[in-house]
């Protein structure tokens, strides 16, 4: 009988090994990275740094003259990925872990500032009496003749 029970136990023991290394461990457990590039959408050309965001996370990287970016030691199935630059639209997608050829590509937009307001105050005022900035422009030497040629029908 305690033959019996050994070679019993024995056998269960093998089936619960093989389970044990058939079933991979949970996906969150998992470490993987993800490699992409980043482009401009109308020339299709590297976008040099550019902001690479995963989104929840404390992680960002610049993309490199190639526009080139990558994440190592990231957890879980798929991650969301921001990317932002001046002069371009801000780009998120969620994109799978171990993906090692990823294309994001931003849209060129005007960027919009705020105003520039300027005061001033009439009279003549000392500088040293005036606790800001003081400059003089003059529209003479700033602004230049634009020279426009113009078309005369002979």
């Amino acid at each position: 009988m305690g033959h019996r029970f050994n070679r019993t136990a024995r056998f269960l023991a093998a089936c619960a090994l093989a389970v044990m290394l058939a079933v991979p461990p949970p996906a969150l457990s998992q470490e993987g990275s993800i490699v992409g590039v980043v482009e401009g959408g109308r020339t299709l050309m590297p976008i040099s740094g550019a902001l690479v965001e995963i989104v929840g996370t404390d992680r960002g990287a610049l993309t490199d003259a190639n526009g080139r970016f990558f994440f190592v030691g990231l957890t879980g199935t798929q991650v969301t990925v921001r990317i932002t630059m001046l002069g371009y639209r801000t780009v998120e997608q969620t994109v799978r872990v171990g993906d090692t050829n990823l294309r994001f590509t931003m849209t060129e937009v005007a960027i919009e500032m705020d105003q520039i307001v300027v005061t001033g105050t009439p009279g003549g005022t000392q500088r040293r009496s005036i606790g800001n900035v003081v400059t003089q422009v003059r529209a003479a030497e700033t602004v230049e003749p634009l020279w426009c040629p113009t078309s005369r029908a002979s």
